[in-house]
């Protein structure tokens, strides 16, 4: 299971992969994702389901999946906010075994590699955001300055920025 955070915070983006089957997308609110014990960790750490309160498993989307424990761990990992440009979020094995073919070192790694890529994806985001913004505000003083017509420029600034922000509606305003 890896879990997300959404840009507000409200709730996570969550992908489920159970063996031999194909991945499954959901989308958790805070309070029923239960992920908190997790996120706060500074390594892997395992809950045994049956530890917590029945109101906790009844509420949570993430305990109506094991059938005695998780191993979970923070992403971004390590737990350092201010170096990474992805959202709070966690990666978790259901039902660990003594099979379990890695350590928590090799679980780790997972996650810091996990991370690494989910940073690169967050700043080609930010960058390709970035390069439309500054082509909008390109074409916005291109306007401005082709045209003396003022209902002409404001349809073009208008035109432009409707097509940014993708909307029907825009108002522009004199002062």
């Amino acid at each position: 299971v890896i879990g997300l955070q959404g840009e507000d915070g409200n709730y996570y983006d969550v992908w489920i992969c159970e063996p031999g089957e194909r991945v499954k997308q959901a989308r958790w609110i805070v309070e029923q994702a239960s992920f908190a014990p997790f996120v706060a960790a500074e390594a892997p750490i395992v809950q045994q389901k049956f530890d917590l309160p029945a109101s906790e498993l009844v509420k949570s989307e993430l305990w109506q999946i094991p059938n005695q424990s998780i191993k979970g761990l923070p992403l971004p990992f390590p737990n350092k906010r201010a170096t990474h440009f992805m959202h709070q979020g966690v990666l978790c094995l259901v039902d660990p075994s003594g099979r379990i073919p890695f350590s928590d070192a090799a679980l780790e790694n997972i996650a810091i590699l996990i991370t690494t890529f989910l940073d690169r994806a967050g700043l080609s985001a930010r960058s390709q955001k970035q390069s439309i913004e500054f082509a909008t505000v390109h074409e916005i003083s291109h306007s401005l300055t082709s045209s003396l017509d003022q209902d002409n420029i404001f349809q073009q600034v208008s035109d432009h920025i409707r097509r940014t922000l993708n909307v029907q509606n825009l108002s522009i305003g004199l002062i």
